[in-house]
């Protein structure tokens, strides 16, 4: 029932005032255009932001992968220091072995003449 109490249906020009002032109908335009402008832009942000989220998640695994990576360079780092420093009393020891068999060599071969 409308508000004057009559039952007819109402015209598109009394539904919507903007219809019979062409003014007004300008203005209508102009704002749904708005509208629309303001909705594809939102949407785009929507979608950059999981985008970005997307990426950011993406960053954040590899970070976690490249930590895990360190993580394992620095005790195979520290397992090599620990090899290099036990070389290093091998080989001082065996230069110490080697001179000992050289002087050996030496007094054996002064007792043969």
């Amino acid at each position: 029932m409308r508000s004057d109490g009559s039952t007819k249906r109402r015209t598109k020009a009394e539904s919507y005032p903007s219809y019979s002032n062409p003014s007004k109908t300008k203005r209508y335009h102009e704002i749904e255009y708005e509208k629309e402008k303001y909705r594809e832009e939102a949407r785009l942000a929507k979608n950059h932001v999981e985008l970005t989220e997307t990426a950011l998640k993406n960053a954040e695994e590899k970070l976690k992968e490249y930590q895990k990576n360190i993580k394992k360079l620095e005790n195979d780092l520290h397992t090599y220091e620990l090899l290099k420093h036990r070389s290093q009393a091998a080989v001082v020891g065996l230069q110490k072995v080697a001179r000992e068999s050289q002087d050996n060599v030496i007094h054996l071969e002064t007792r043969l003449r």
